[in-house]
């Protein structure tokens, strides 16, 4: 038996979301969401990083479920960066929630 080439196809979604306070003036409420096609608002950064993060993996889901993917054939990862300036002691000025998804499609060997 041939054991190379038993992978087959590969899918790769890489889903990319900003959270910031609405206004630098009261950063402690009110938090944006940018997603690719939608940007929400929250009253709370809790709220908004759990719906991110909720998001992201639900847009890479939809993706490889339209590449014929699902389960335990993808794998997803989140990756996230905060960016807040040196005694700032609010939630952070800015949140990158980069989600990545992998799907493998296995064959079995002929």
């Amino acid at each position: 038996g041939n054991a190379v080439g038993a992978l087959a196809g590969k899918g790769i979604k890489r889903v990319e979301i900003l959270i910031r306070p609405a206004s630098l003036m009261s950063p402690d409420k009110d938090f944006l969401v940018f997603a690719p096609g939608s940007r929400l608002r929250f009253d709370v950064y809790a709220e908004a990083l759990n719906a991110a993060t909720e998001l992201g993996k639900k847009l890479v889901e939809d993706y490889m479920k339209d590449c014929g993917l699902s389960g335990n054939q993808v794998e997803v990862s989140i990756e996230r960066k905060i960016i807040s300036p040196d005694g700032w002691n609010h939630p952070p000025m800015e949140t990158n929630l980069l989600v990545m998804g992998v799907g493998m499609r296995v064959l079995p060997e002929r």
